[in-house]
């Protein structure tokens, strides 16, 4: 949590309001009456808070998805299993 945290303020990350939307309207599909479902998201700023997290942890993930780089070490299974056998 710190982690991300940190990376959401030197970051300046914030919520991308469509995409909250699209979550809301999501859950609230699997309702029978999913306007009175959105409007309840909305019309309270704890619930709709706690989608704007969800929303906003994707959005860090994505971001450090982006900008990371992956490199490849091939080792044998031995080496995987005892790392320190090669020292």
């Amino acid at each position: 949590g710190l982690v991300l945290a940190e990376v959401i303020r030197s970051n300046d990350i914030k919520p991308d309001p469509q995409k909250v939307r699209a979550r809301i309207e999501t859950i609230a599909s699997t309702y029978e009456q999913p306007d009175e479902v959105i409007n309840w998201y909305y019309g309270d700023r704890e619930r709709l808070a706690d989608v704007e997290t969800s929303v906003l942890e994707e959005q860090v993930v994505d971001w450090i998805l982006e900008r990371a780089t992956v490199t490849s070490d091939p080792s044998s299974f031995s080496q995987l299993m005892q790392p320190d056998a090669g020292r």
